[in-house]
């Protein structure tokens, strides 16, 4: 049987971890869970991906100890009107 992990079980398998939950990267996790409707965060092999209404809108990729690249879809940046 599988038990579920809650989201900080998995956010201590990732490295920076620490850095998610109370350091410079905080306020993403703050963001995600303050709008549960909209964004979700999962944790990845090696990373992070932060999803609105199911996209995938940010990648957070830690390279070395506080050094992380982010990639996101430009396509949430347009100007659709």
């Amino acid at each position: 049987m599988t038990e579920t992990m809650t989201l900080e079980q998995k956010l201590a398998a990732v490295v920076g971890a620490d850095d998610l939950l109370t350091g410079e990267l905080a306020p993403f996790l703050q963001e995600v869970k303050s709008r549960p409707e909209q964004l979700s965060l999962e944790v990845r092999g090696g990373y992070i991906n932060i999803y609105y209404k199911g996209g995938n809108l940010l990648k957070i990729t830690q390279h070395k100890r506080r050094s992380y690249e982010f990639s996101f879809d430009a396509r949430y940046c347009l100007n659709k009107t």
